[in-house]
């Protein structure tokens, strides 16, 4: 009889549970399409570039070496923004090689947060004191990406996350991978 019970009292427990999971699974649906109907969702949105498509990024004032790229992505940052803080943080200190670095101060100027752990003559960062590249490329919003493709704006996107600046920055390191594979099959050095 005992064991009978016991039986009995698994059953309505495992029916319990899961009543009480498939609520929970009901919940995150609800709150998914909330957050789509709210505009809430961090995904990465295109930023229109207008004229500046196509162009070298030095003609906005970035370093010439961008001219020179495969695939890079250009990222635009400002102090004023919780996300753009996230972002940096994401990288733990290291800028990947095939990143640059736009930021804007804002008006915290020279003590931007951002700003403050850029070592003089870096080469992976500049400071857009007036915004002045920032507005010449187009770009309103931070953080924004913009993805050079061999050595011309292409396209740019808001990154809204930590999680889709690495999505963005996959994709150009997997264009600089494979540029090497070919390049290296076809027996020519980079």
């Amino acid at each position: 009889m005992t064991l009978t019970v016991l039986s009995c009292a698994l059953a309505v427990l495992t029916i319990v549970v899961l009543v009480l999971l498939s609520a929970q699974v009901e919940m995150y649906r609800n709150l998914e399409q909330l957050r789509i109907q709210s505009g809430l969702i961090d995904r990465a949105v295109p930023v229109d570039l207008g004229e500046s498509k196509g162009r070298q990024p030095s003609s906005f004032g970035l370093p010439s070496h961008l001219d020179l790229e495969v695939s890079a992505l250009v990222l635009f940052l400002s102090d004023k923004c919780a996300a753009c803080r996230s972002i940096v943080a994401g990288l733990g200190g290291t800028v990947p090689s095939e990143v640059f670095l736009v930021i804007d101060p804002g008006v915290a100027g020279r003590d931007s947060e951002l700003t403050v752990g850029i070592p003089p003559g870096e080469t992976t960062a500049l400071v857009d004191w007036e915004s002045s590249i920032a507005s010449a490329v187009g770009i309103t919003a931070t953080p924004t990406g913009v993805i050079v493709a061999n050595g011309r704006v292409s396209h740019a996107a808001t990154l809204p996350s930590t999680r889709e600046f690495f999505a963005m920055l996959g994709s150009v390191k997997a264009v600089k991978s494979e540029t090497r594979r070919v390049t290296s099959v076809e027996g020519k050095a980079l």
